[in-house]
């Protein structure tokens, strides 16, 4: 596993780190902490705890009963309800809870998705920098894919930024990664290898279709086609190898459970890409934007 610097805090995390959200996974504490176990044996050292989860913090904690905290990275994710105000006291219950259950002692990061950080309230947005001061969480960030990334990029109280970004990517998405960057802020990307581009299409069988691809052979130049045709290469570990390149992240987030396919994830950063990868994608980029521009 390679790492990577965590902005001007001194800590290193690795280049593929694990957000815990998916609470339905694992029902009890036990089978959270062998998923955690499953990302350090393969180098992992960042996990992202989604909140409103006794199990998932229990997980953690039975972890840390075998492992320094000083050597994992917490990142602990509010999610917000657009039915109901996000008040100072909902923030210390989950937050207090939180380190309770996983018996961390503090997070490294704070992390509000977008719906959490709409329904804010004045005094719960005072209160998240109290808790900083008091050092129970030593960063905050925001989570999403909307406006309120620019807001916070141009908010000093938030430090950290995730947000999706892969090989489909617009420009608008690398932009902010840029903005976000000369800010100094810290930026993870999750959604790295998206559904859409890492299952295989299903193939046509077709005499026509097979009559097209012999007359030319270039026909999925200009595609995200490369993506199952890389020898040796998986759609989605180009897709890993591609994100990265990017050098303003600080590690890739994948929603994975499962302890090979997290072996699987950990072994990408090692790879060196194709020496193709990169005009690949642009071909497939600038083929993508011009069937968008015609629709």
């Amino acid at each position: 596993m390679r790492f990577r610097p965590f902005g001007m805090t001194g800590k290193t995390v690795s280049a593929v780190s694990l957000a815990l959200h998916a609470t339905h996974a694992h029902a009890s504490a036990e089978g959270w902490r062998g998923v955690i176990f499953a990302g350090l044996e393969n180098g992992i050292n960042c996990f992202d705890l989604a909140d409103r989860s006794a199990p998932l913090a229990g997980g953690v904690g039975l972890a840390l009963q075998a492992v320094d905290r000083r050597l994992l990275f917490l990142i602990w994710t509010l999610r917000g309800d657009s039915r109901q105000a996000l008040t100072a006291q909902a923030i210390a219950d989950s937050v207090r809870d939180g380190l309770k259950y996983s018996g961390a002692r503090y997070f490294d990061v704070l992390m509000l998705d977008e719906t959490a950080f709409h329904t804010l309230t004045p005094q719960a947005h005072a209160y998240l920098e109290q808790l900083r001061a008091k050092r129970f969480v030593l960063q905050l960030g925001l989570r999403g894919a909307g406006e309120a990334l620019q807001t916070a990029v141009a908010d000093p109280a938030f430090e950290v930024l995730a947000t999706p970004y892969n090989i489909a990517s617009e420009r608008k998405a690398r932009q902010l990664l840029r903005d976000a960057s000369e800010k100094d802020m810290v930026t993870i990307a999750y959604d790295a290898a998206p559904g859409d581009l890492i299952v295989p299409p299903r193939p046509s069988q077709t005499p026509e279709v097979m009559k097209r691809t012999r007359q030319n052979p270039l026909a999925d130049v200009g595609t995200y086609a490369f993506l199952h045709s890389t020898q040796n290469w998986s759609a989605e570990e180009l897709c890993i190898a591609y994100a990265l390149i990017e050098p303003a992240l600080a590690t890739i987030q994948f929603e994975i459970t499962d302890p090979a396919h997290i072996a699987l994830v950990a072994a990408t950063p090692e790879r060196e890409p194709p020496s193709s990868l990169g005009a690949q994608i642009e071909m497939a980029r600038f083929g993508h934007d011009a069937v968008r521009k015609q629709a």
